[in-house]
């Protein structure tokens, strides 16, 4: 017989044996399974149902072309036993390239209503939909949480912000307190990263007096980092430096944080001070920290500088320099008149050079009249 002939049978059989329970039940071969998703997902759901999901796994794992429904079929029945367990298939349905349909969402929140009365199943699933980009699921499945705390309070702050739906962070954070919550570290990071984006200084420094009126992380580093990263994206470098000498247990990010923001407001030669300061004070700077002090060389016209630092890149500090780099300097070389050194760096880089480096360099000709380069 056929595989595509025992589809029709094994689907009866599957019916039958549902409102039978969990009794004797053939197990397919794998040639069946290859006839179709369908019949697999309906397997899944069937052992699942029956609170065997030993054979629900190895079915679900026989199938070769995994859809959403045998995914929804093997999540469904695992909310049943295992919470925690649905929550973790969920993250690997993701991660496998199937998003979640309306029944996804649908199952996640009429079972984790009725595998828990608090918000951490719905916490997690949340998460996992706000890291893959769905604000819209996030927003909605937190919203019916009736009892949120502050993890949830966050995780819709993060969709928000990711969303750019920056007002509506905004109203969140007033109902936050509304309800009585303090913010957190990660209540402050989220906000102060809107403010960057929007530069709105006045409201970085209100929240920047909140985190310190209510004790909020300011002590912690990864919180004074962003108020550093948010203080030089909005031009207050004055309250930048002052957060900076401030902070005890600095790391290489508090330092590229700094040296970008000098050399983004003009203050190269103060920038690259404060990179000698950072490997005396024992910091190795990595690809993101050179990135920043190119381009403050780049923005300042420091050629000489800059080409040492790039030429110091891998000699001294053992970083091979990638595109972003060589766009930097070669962007130095060809805006202040250097053609033959941006010609001689194009023939000597590893990779093919790109769209962008080809646009600098003959601007750079083009500018300088050396349109025989």
């Amino acid at each position: 017989m056929r595989a595509h002939s025992l589809v029709p049978l094994m689907l009866a059989l599957i019916w039958t044996h549902q409102s039978m329970g969990n009794s004797y039940m053939p197990k397919p071969s794998s040639t069946t399974l290859s006839s179709g998703v369908y019949l697999g997902s309906s397997l899944v759901s069937f052992y699942a149902r029956c609170q065997n999901l030993n054979n629900a796994y190895k079915i679900f794992s026989e199938i070769p072309d995994k859809n959403v429904v045998c995914w929804n079929a093997l999540i469904g029945g695992c909310f049943n036993e295992d919470a925690g367990a649905s929550v973790t298939l969920l993250k690997e349905m993701l991660l496998s390239g199937i998003l979640p349909n309306e029944f996804t969402f649908s199952l996640a929140c009429d079972k984790t209503s009725a595998v828990s009365s608090h918000s951490l199943p719905r916490n997690a699933i949340a998460a996992i939909y706000n890291r893959q980009g769905q604000f819209h699921e996030t927003k909605q499945l937190l919203s019916q949480i009736q009892y949120r705390d502050a993890l949830s309070w966050n995780i819709l702050l993060t969709a928000c912000a990711r969303n750019e739906d920056y007002s509506e962070a905004f109203q969140i954070f007033k109902q936050m307190q509304s309800e009585g919550f303090l913010m957190d570290n990660y209540t402050a990071v989220s906000l102060l990263s809107i403010c960057s984006k929007i530069n709105r200084l006045d409201l970085g420094s209100t929240l920047h007096a909140f985190i310190i009126k209510v004790n909020s992380g300011y002590d912690e580093v990864f919180v004074n980092n962003v108020l550093l990263d948010m203080y030089t994206k909005c031009g207050s470098l004055d309250c930048a430096l002052r957060v900076f000498e401030e902070m005890d247990g600095r790391n290489l990010i508090s330092w590229t944080a700094l040296i970008s923001g000098l050399g983004l407001h003009g203050y190269i030669h103060e920038a690259l001070e404060r990179f000698k300061q950072m490997g005396l004070e024992g910091f190795k700077p990595d690809s993101v920290t050179f990135m920043a002090v190119l381009s403050g060389c780049r923005h300042n016209g420091l050629v000489e500088e800059g080409m040492w630092l790039f030429n110091h890149m891998k000699s001294v500090y053992e970083i091979e320099p990638d595109m972003d780099h060589y766009v930097a300097v070669l962007d130095l070389l060809s805006r202040y008149g250097h053609i033959k050194e941006a010609e001689s760096i194009i023939s000597s880089m590893p990779f093919q050079p790109n769209a962008v480096i080809w646009r600098i360099f003959l601007q750079g000709c083009k500018r300088y009249g050396n349109l025989h380069c």
